[in-house]
């Protein structure tokens, strides 16, 4: 990994073939690296997530989650929100649904992405892991490890600054996000538009007793 990290820019590749050295399944690869980056890189501001596609229903589903110094931004919900479409984490899988459409056999696919969490200072560097599920293969997987990029991150990862990497601003929820014109909208923002009636609402009400 350290090798990995001295490289200039990123390679999908080269991060694929360093797992593929181990033997190791994506789960258990990323897995590790939770134990390995803090501990050996002082990566300590991370989280993990796994992501099951249904492509059929077009649903996602997260079934696993790690978070370690802090609980991050992209994490579960139990509200059957709708999870923000531009997360690589279901982009990935988006693209692998288009590759089997067109006849593509794709066993593995990976990227990384910077993602920028909306009106907030945060940013994570993402590397996302893609493949269909086992033993149910009408489904796909995605396994994420996110990297919250502070000075320290860029001191040791160099082609943090690839221009080739993908950036893109992201939330949580569809039901959250106030970003206007998203392609990538799933459902209305329901709950930011309701938190802005309430503050009209608030408004209005502090104008009547003035």
């Amino acid at each position: 990994m350290e090798a990995f990290f001295r490289r200039e820019r990123w390679d999908g590749e080269a991060f694929l073939l360093l797992m593929k050295g181990y033997d190791a399944t994506p789960e258990m690869f990323f897995h590790r690296l939770t134990n390995l980056l803090p501990r050996f890189f002082g990566m300590k501001k991370l989280f993990f997530l796994r992501f099951v596609h249904d492509p059929e229903k077009d649903i996602f589903e997260m079934d696993k989650e790690l978070h370690l110094n802090q609980k991050h931004h992209p994490h579960g919900n139990r509200l059957n929100e709708h999870y923000c479409r531009r997360w690589i984490s279901l982009s990935l899988l988006r693209e692998l649904r288009a590759l089997q459409q067109g006849g593509v056999f794709a066993d593995r696919i990976v990227k990384a992405q910077i993602s920028h969490y909306l009106n907030t200072e945060d940013a994570y560097l993402c590397f996302t892991m893609a493949r269909p599920s086992y033993p149910a293969p009408n489904k796909n997987v995605s396994v994420t490890i996110g990297l919250q990029i502070t000075d320290g991150l860029q001191d040791k990862i160099r082609f943090l600054h690839d221009p080739g990497i993908l950036r893109r601003e992201v939330h949580t929820t569809c039901e959250r996000c106030p970003l206007p014109d998203c392609a990538e909208r799933a459902c209305p923002p329901v709950i930011v538009e309701k938190k802005q009636q309430m503050q009209r609402i608030l408004e209005k009400l502090k104008e009547l007793e003035g």
